[in-house]
């Protein structure tokens, strides 16, 4: 028997009144990664080192003034050999390899830097005025005084040495772009991955080579600075490649977890006084300490490890951990910030403390990602899993700065950074042979190379991952007024919001409210009847995203003065045992529904609000609605665990040691739920608790996240509170959909 007393009218409340003290635990966003994989196919042109070549009949490349040629090789045979050309002997522009296997850039400039060979390679000349300078890989490696080049002789040729010279390419080319402009080293390193727009300013010649098929290779510039009448065309069985990875995507990289590990050289940037670290992983089965990156080889600065349960650090001498627990396949944020006196870790922008060991005073040694190095150089604890976006800096950076920052793309400019691989190259899972090189895209230019990588597939290979596209939660900052009537606007301030109104949707407690407008950053809501002492939340159903307001809405209620007197009790039926109660707006039309655990029916009811105002009477909720269970329902709680805007609804089953979840699908005067979801626990709770993750970096994308959220809260609040210590944030990870997390013991 279901029994609500209603206030009597005129005696200080008006209308159905619940009083729900509860003490907070937690109250924070939580949000979810919406990334995208899709792209267009990238090609290239193979030739064959004997007879291939791609003739044009005109002169992109400017005899007089500032120009900038660039281009991706992959070379497969030392020279002489010329990948592109104009002109006629003695005043010739050319970008090939000489005998000497050095790289050589006309007939009035040969250079000594060696061609790299069976690895992709950025190549980009620049004159600016009689000055040349020689770029490979975004970085400076050559210059001379005194750079020209004549007209006249042979159009532009792609392959192959100007005139009847039988200098052959042998390997592939792509994207080649001719400029009437002297580009800055900035302009060169932020352009070597993916494409430029065709109409850009200066662009007189821009071979993308991504035709596929045929013998035509277009000139894709519509700068009106491009060359007329510069179509190539392929000769003697040119032939497409399916594929180049010379593009730029929102990539991470795998490692195998055996040898796979990038290495750069040693330098004083990674020397300084104070240091912060950050890069995103993600983990799969973990090895022993299996280390992220350091600054060691013969002997040790620092370098961090981490297993399933601890993240550490290694000076040399003493290797110090935190307990952190950490789920396959979920992506996490880690900065570690390194001082004289301390060493903090920050994982998703929240700090979990400090190692208890500082770094050394080592220098001179090499930086490794992937893998630790012995002092006999030998590779030990690898890594398995991916990681993206790795930062270095020389100085200690604060947590605002670690939380600002961890979802942004950086320009590599930035004040105190002094190296940024951002892993934004290749094609995710495809065949990346060759493309070998982390680019740092700071001007300290401290590439990396890739070893042991197999650059072919869904391991040891660049794969899918952004970290810009990591979509923020609506943020509740305030709103105003603090308490009041239903009806009443309420206007909420924060961060966040949707701007199209209808894709917000705002709770008091668990009954749904009323948008009426919408920015970014404000909302206009109308209070609900149903409005009761509980937190305000607003949820991004764009993004399935929710964020929960710090303090609790206060509803009133209008009426005269006096003593509050309950008129009598109005009954409705339930099933055998009805034990637990949860009042909210199961179907979104802004009136408090009822939900009754039956213990000993094995069900749950559902009792529709059809209420409209006035006393409570058996006419104030339709006929009640069941839905079978798992032995002895015990508690319920309502909350969206998918982040569609709806209440889903989460039971408790002493008799089983099972939460189970049903998924709200309820439509205005329609209750409906999904199919029910049953999560094992292990033992027997008795109450549920609700709580949203304090780490800003965590999705929640799934019911399993929200319960095992819960499930954690239940178990342990069974035991004497005082043994539950809440001192430090608690830390809640989204588990794979339809799975839990392992259960864990409370912890500061």
């Amino acid at each position: 028997m279901i029994k609500i007393l209603s206030t009597t009218p005129g005696r200080g409340f008006r209308g159905i009144f619940h009083q729900n003290i509860f003490k907070t635990i937690a109250c924070v966003c939580v949000f979810i990664a919406s990334m995208s994989t899709g792209f267009s196919q990238n090609r290239a042109l193979s030739f064959n080192g004997t007879s291939n070549y791609v003739s044009t009949a005109a002169y992109p490349v400017p005899s007089s003034g500032d120009f900038t040629v660039e281009l991706w090789v992959y070379a497969t045979a030392s020279g002489p050999r010329y990948f592109i050309s104009q002109g006629q002997s003695g005043s010739a522009f050319f970008i090939g390899i000489n005998a000497s296997g050095n790289i050589v850039l006309g007939d009035t400039w040969s250079t000594s830097i060696p061609m790299p060979l069976n690895e992709w390679t950025h190549l980009s000349v620049v004159r600016s005025g009689t000055n040349g300078t020689l770029y490979l890989n975004g970085v400076q490696r050559a210059t001379t005084a005194s750079y020209s080049i004549g007209s006249g002789g042979t159009a532009f040729y792609i392959g192959k040495q100007y005139g009847a010279n039988t200098d052959y390419a042998s390997g592939s080319i792509d994207e080649v772009r001719v400029w009437n402009t002297a580009r800055t080293a900035t302009q060169v390193k932020d352009g070597m991955y993916g494409t430029v727009a065709s109409g850009t300013a200066n662009l007189r010649a821009y071979y993308k080579l991504n035709e596929g098929t045929g013998t035509t290779a277009n000139n894709n510039s519509t700068s009106p600075d491009v060359t007329a009448s510069s179509e190539g065309t392929l000769q003697n069985g040119t032939t497409w490649l399916a594929s180049s990875p010379v593009q730029g995507k929102e990539n991470g990289l795998h490692f195998d977890g055996t040898d796979d590990h990038i290495k750069t050289p040693t330098s004083t940037d990674y020397e300084s006084t104070d240091a912060t670290i950050e890069c995103w992983v993600r983990t799969e089965t973990l090895s022993g300490n299996a280390c992220i990156l350091g600054y060691r080889s013969v002997n040790t600065r620092y370098s961090f490890h981490m297993n399933a349960t601890t993240i550490g650090m290694w000076n040399g001498s003493a290797y110090k951990t935190i307990s952190r627990s950490f789920t396959p396949g979920q992506w996490y944020h880690l900065a570690f910030v390194i001082t004289a006196s301390a060493t903090t870790i920050y994982v998703n922008g929240t700090s979990i403390g400090t190692t208890g060991n500082v770094r050394s005073n080592v220098t001179g040694v090499e930086f490794f990602i992937g893998v630790a190095m012995s002092n006999t150089l030998s590779i030990m604890e690898p890594f398995k899993g991916a990681m993206d976006d790795i930062r270095v800096w020389n100085v200690a950076r604060t947590a605002t700065q670690i939380q600002n920052n961890m979802l942004a793309d950086l320009t590599g400019t930035e004040t105190n950074l002094v190296r940024y691989w951002n892993f934004n190259q290749g094609t995710p899972g495809g065949n990346n042979t060759g493309l070998s090189k982390a680019i740092d895209f700071t001007s300290k230019n401290g590439h990396g190379q890739l070893n042991n990588f197999t650059l072919n597939g869904n391991s040891s290979n660049w794969i899918s991952h952004s970290t810009a596209t990591l979509n923020p939660p609506p943020v509740i900052t305030s709103f105003t007024p603090a308490s009041a009537n239903a009806g009443t606007t309420i206007n909420i301030s924060g961060n966040n919001f949707n701007t199209t109104a209808g894709n917000n949707t705002v709770y008091f407690g668990s009954t749904k409210a009323v948008v009426t407008s919408s920015t970014t950053t404000s909302l206009k809501v109308t209070a609900p009847q149903g409005s009761i002492y509980k937190p305000i939340s607003v949820t991004n159903t764009s993004y399935g995203l929710t964020g929960v307001s710090a303090v609790p809405f206060i509803a009133t209620f209008s009426g005269g003065g006096g003593s509050p007197a309950f008129s009598s009790a109005v009954n409705f039926t339930s099933n055998t045992n009805p034990q637990g109660v949860a009042i909210g707006d199961i179907d979104g039309d802004g009136k408090a529904d009822m939900v009754v655990a039956n213990t000993d029916g094995s069900n749950i009811s559902i009792y529709r609000n059809i209420h409209s105002s006035g006393a409570v009477t058996t006419s104030s909720f339709a006929a009640k609605t069941d839905f079978t269970t798992l032995a002895s329902p015990i508690a319920i709680a309502l909350d969206d665990a998918d982040g569609d805007g709806k209440k889903d609804i989460v039971v408790l089953n002493a008799g089983t040691g099972a939460l189970s979840i049903f998924r709200n699908t309820s439509t205005s005067g329609n209750i409906v739920l999904g199919t029910r979801v049953d999560f094992a626990l292990g033992a027997s709770g008795r109450s549920i608790a609700q709580a949203t993750s304090t780490e800003t970096a965590a999705p929640r994308s799934s019911p399993a996240q929200m319960v095992a959220c819960m499930y954690i809260l239940t178990l342990q609040l069974q035991e004497p509170l005082q043994t539950v210590p809440l001192a430090a944030p608690l830390h809640f990870i989204q588990a794979a959909a339809n799975s839990m997390l392992p259960r864990r013991t409370l912890t500061a």
